[in-house]
């Protein structure tokens, strides 16, 4: 990595472990780039990077996990079953691959794990910088996407509808185009949890900054 590039990611690091900081859309996208083709083959960090430069996904750890995801919850559809989802890109695991990248380029900054505020902000980031992706899987069309629950809490989601009518234990018609969808990289109670903390005597505390405005 360039001199000048290992400068603006460890300043970009800075930045979102300091609580003052006040980040952009284009910070989220210079520190995805700059991360992206240091991170390992089949990384995590490798695809959010890649999703940057690519609205619309046919390939990539993502797109895999959308693929195989989207051909289970069919079968359950068809057949029945007990079916498991998880959280695609768990934000933690992120930060763990951050870290990794940071430490092998010889930056010695790294982001603050297990901080909530850190760990809301690089979702968030990514988020502004990711919403509208779109998957073209082999049963459906998949996307991941930014939305507000009633409550105005922020979502952060992986869906999918299919393509087709789906006729078995449960049916489901494509015509209505109603979409299934799990978490991205926090999961809603985490997000509840972050950002309406409540205090021993009952009182809401202060909340991590809502992230990077579009810009």
């Amino acid at each position: 990595m360039r001199t000048r590039d290992a400068h603006h990611l460890r300043d970009l690091v800075r930045q979102i472990n300091d609580p003052r900081a006040a980040l952009t859309r284009s910070d989220a996208v210079a520190f995805l780039i700059l991360l992206r083709d240091s991170a390992p083959r089949n990384s995590m960090l490798r695809d959010l990077g890649h999703s940057v430069a690519h609205d619309t996904r046919d390939r990539g750890l993502s797109f895999d996990y959308l693929e195989k995801f989207s051909l289970n919850v069919r079968r359950v559809l068809i057949h029945g079953g007990i079916l498991n989802s998880k959280t695609m890109f768990p934000i933690n695991d992120v930060i763990g691959e951050v870290n990794l990248v940071l430490a092998n380029l010889h930056i010695a900054d790294r982001l603050i794990e297990n901080d909530d505020r850190v760990r809301f902000l690089l979702t968030a980031m990514i988020g502004q910088v990711l919403d509208g992706t779109t998957y073209h899987l082999r049963v459906a069309e998949g996307k991941l996407s930014v939305d507000r629950f009633d409550t105005g809490l922020p979502s952060f989601s992986a869906s999918f509808r299919y393509l087709h009518d789906i006729d078995g234990v449960i049916q489901l018609r494509a015509s209505e185009r109603k979409s299934l969808g799990f978490g991205w990289m926090l999961d809603t109670n985490e997000v509840e949890r972050i950002l309406s903390p409540v205090s021993p005597d009952g009182s809401t505390t202060n909340s991590p900054s809502p992230g990077p405005e579009a810009r």
